[in-house]
C-alpha cells in the first residue's frame, strides 16, 4: 500500500507540472532557445525548418516549438516569416531589385509565396508598398 501510495502521490505530481508548468525551462535550455532565435536573426535567407534547427541545436522540435512560442510569443516559422517580411520592406525601400531577387535575398524559394505573405501581414502588395516609399 505504501508503494500505492508514493506512486500515486509521483503521478499527481507529474501529471500537475504537466498541466501546468511552473517554470519555462532551465536556464541552459532558455540560452539554447536564444541562440536559436539569434540563429534565426542572421540566417534568415537560408533555407530554414523547424527539424532542421532542432537537429542542429540538438533538441527536440516539439520541446523547441513550445518553448520559443513560449519564450517569445510566436512561433518558430512565424518570427522566421516576420524577419524575412521586414528584410524584404527595408530592401523594397531602399534598393533598386525587383521582388523576385528581393523574395530570394530574403529567404522565399517562391515569389509568388513572398507576394502573398507579404500582403497578408502588410496589407498591400510589395509593389504598392514600394510605389508608397
Amino acid at each position: 500500500m505504501l508503494i500505492h501510495e508514493k506512486l500515486t502521490s509521483l503521478l499527481t505530481l507529474l501529471m500537475s507540472e504537466s498541466w501546468h508548468p511552473t517554470n519555462t525551462g532551465t536556464p541552459k535550455h532558455q540560452q539554447i532557445i536564444k541562440a536559436i532565435k539569434e540563429y534565426l536573426d542572421r540566417n534568415y535567407a537560408e533555407k530554414i525548418s523547424l527539424d532542421g534547427l532542432a537537429s542542429m541545436f540538438f533538441i527536440n522540435k516539439f520541446y523547441l516549438a513550445r518553448s520559443f512560442k513560449e519564450q517569445y510569443g510566436d512561433p518558430v516559422i512565424a518570427y522566421l516569416l516576420n524577419i524575412r517580411i521586414t528584410e524584404a520592406k527595408k530592401r523594397l525601400r531602399f534598393s533598386d531589385d525587383t521582388i523576385n531577387s528581393i523574395a530570394f535575398q530574403c529567404g522565399f524559394t517562391d515569389a509568388n509565396y513572398f507576394v502573398r505573405q507579404f500582403k497578408k501581414i502588410e496589407g498591400v502588395s510589395p509593389g504598392e508598398y514600394r510605389k508608397k516609399w
